[in-house]
């Protein structure tokens, strides 16, 4: 994938999937059958799930721990920051990023001391996000530090600060990020992440509109990704109905990720391409593609939740894949609380 962003990897690993016959299609069938009879309580699920998302923080795999941290982000456990405190000394710079950041954006002042030394860390993708949380928790003002790291060359480093200053939310940042758009030296993948963060800023809404638009009508789906979380970003009315037109798009994961995203936004009309996804065209895929859609169903299904897709997470919390078994967790979670 032609992705960069650090912390945009747990919604950009998409791959383009084929409908192959399964062995195992009968045996999800049959199971099925035999959820749709239990009415089970999710909150049955909850200490499996707590149980997962505890497991998944002290993963070996440098990218569960990261997407662990996000889930953590995502449902509101302030009880488990303090192991989120703790990856922020992780050897994988990534991880460091996405945990200083997380505490920003769950604003756990216990956390900002410790966040503090991340201002000296050796990759400027770790003390940017301390300059995020920092600034974000009102310690200190340094949306400057951010601001400067938009010319660097290194296009991670652009996206990421993009990413942080859009998230900051001050309109401030507007003319720097125009700036980066039409620079000279600025990938097509760094203006898409500084799309996303004018969505966020909430400032020349058309113009963003339209920039989004751009990439919803792209022939590429990393594009489209990118232009279904923007307009939810953008939150409004007509970015709503935009993505809704994703939930006929070809490509399965495309139709997963705008119900999980209009979801957010409280609008429960992508249920129906989730439920397909489990009744019509799961059974027909093959292990390795099935955990590539299981994950975006997982996430799809903590944001719609009903009795009607709710009874899918057992089987997503028994997945072989530790990545699903933490999103159906980020969903029992969310649906919960």
């Amino acid at each position: 994938m032609k992705k960069v962003l650090i912390a945009a990897v747990s919604i950009t690993m998409f791959l383009t999937v084929g409908c192959q016959e399964n062995q195992n299609s009968q045996n999800f069938s049959t199971r099925n059958s035999n959820i749709q009879k239990n009415n089970f309580d999710v909150m049955s699920l909850r200490e499996k799930a707590n149980s997962i998302l505890h497991r998944s923080l002290s993963s070996k795999s440098g990218l569960i721990r990261a997407h662990a941290i996000e889930v953590v982000s995502e449902t509101g456990r302030k009880d488990m920051m303090p192991s989120v405190v703790r990856l922020l000394k992780d050897e994988k710079f990534g991880v460091r990023f996405i945990a200083a950041m997380a505490i920003g954006d769950m604003n756990y002042k216990p956390g900002a001391l410790s966040v503090k030394p991340l201002l000296k860390d050796k990759n400027i993708n770790a003390r940017i996000a301390a300059a995020f949380t920092l600034t974000k928790m009102g310690k200190e003002n340094l949306d400057s530090v951010i601001i400067e790291q938009l010319k660097n060359p290194d296009q991670t480093i652009r996206a990421n600060a993009a990413l942080l200053l859009g998230k900051l939310g001050k309109k401030n940042a507007h003319r720097h990020l125009k700036w980066v758009m039409t620079d000279k030296d600025t990938t097509y993948m760094v203006k898409i992440q500084v799309a996303e963060a004018l969505a966020m800023l909430d400032v020349d809404k058309k113009a963003t509109y339209q920039r989004l638009w751009t990439l919803l009508v792209s022939k590429y789906s990393d594009d489209k990704i990118s232009g279904i979380k923007g307009m939810r970003l953008l939150n409004t009315e007509q970015s709503r109905t935009a993505i809704k037109t994703m939930l006929v798009d070809e490509m399965v994961e495309l139709r997963l990720f705008a119900a999980e995203q209009l979801g957010r936004m409280f609008d429960y009309s992508g249920k129906n391409a989730v439920i397909n996804y489990f009744t019509i065209i799961r059974p027909r895929l093959d292990t390795k593609s099935k955990g590539q859609t299981d994950r975006l169903a997982a996430m799809a299904i903590g944001r719609i939740g009903g009795p009607e897709l709710k009874k899918y997470i057992p089987i997503l919390l028994k997945s072989g894949n530790k990545d699903v078994q933490l999103r159906a967790a980020q969903a029992v979670l969310l649906l919960t609380k």
